[in-house]
């Protein structure tokens, strides 16, 4: 029982050790230049689709809480069909675990859309897969 309670002990230590180390690790790519335009490289990365970019300049803020997105370009293969020059998001990162991205709030600065996006060069119909979107109003 003793052995127990002590292994019991020593993972919630490195529970709470491994904590403080991502939320020390976040407050960093919020507070740096560099690292807050690694972080937009990262996700335009991962978010962009053979046919259709997203670019991201830049990502600041709180990331565990509020943070804000910079200079958002959607382009096609025929370049800019849309940007955005700021995005506000305040989020719950603990809807992560069961599996959602949950947004409190949102604001958009300018959005700007120069036409519509140019037909993807795919001729499936079964979409890039991996993303479900749903939308809940709480108002």
């Amino acid at each position: 029982m003793r052995a127990l309670r002590i292994t019991a002990i020593a993972l919630l230590g490195v529970l709470i050790v491994t904590v403080a180390v991502a939320a020390l690790a976040l407050n960093h790519l919020s507070r740096s230049d560099d690292a807050q335009r690694w972080l937009a490289r990262q996700v335009s990365a991962m978010a962009s689709a053979p046919g259709s970019e997203i670019r991201i300049a830049r990502i600041g803020g709180n990331l565990l809480s509020r943070f804000t997105i910079e200079d958002l370009a959607l382009r096609d293969r025929d370049g800019d069909w849309a940007t955005i020059d700021r995005i506000a998001i305040a989020w719950a990162p603990v809807a992560l675990l069961g599996g959602r991205f949950t947004v409190r709030d949102i604001h958009a600065g300018t959005v700007t859309v120069r036409r519509a996006p140019a037909p993807s060069a795919s001729t499936s119909s079964g979409g890039s897969g991996g993303c479900r979107w749903r939308s809940r109003s709480t108002d």
